[in-house]
């Protein structure tokens, strides 16, 4: 669900980019480019666990992921945290493993 303007010129920017890219270059220009997106992916998906586990700290989370989950299986959320944390962290360095294989 997109919340604002930006967030849709963002989505339509970045679509047109993958478009363009798909159409108008060859395979290597393409291969890099969709090397760059995942890497920025795996990257931008470690940091909101760190951004969820500061708020919780400072007791500003009661409707995150983790204090509802907390909430449903009687798992204390701080555990959910670490899990967050680890699967993030091993899916960066997974998909980064892969990556730099190829």
């Amino acid at each position: 669900m997109v919340r604002n303007a930006y967030g849709i010129l963002t989505v339509l920017s970045t679509g047109a980019a993958f478009l363009l890219v798909s159409l108008f270059t060859g395979p290597d220009v393409q291969g890099a480019f969709a090397c760059a997106a995942v890497w920025f992916l795996l990257l931008g998906g470690v940091r909101p666990a760190f951004e969820l586990q500061a708020k919780w700290r400072r007791g500003g989370t009661p409707d995150s992921d983790a204090d509802q989950l907390a909430h449903l299986t009687h798992v204390p959320a701080g555990v959910w945290l670490v899990f967050f944390h680890t699967v993030s962290i091993c899916c960066l360095i997974g998909g980064g493993r892969w990556l730099l294989r190829f």
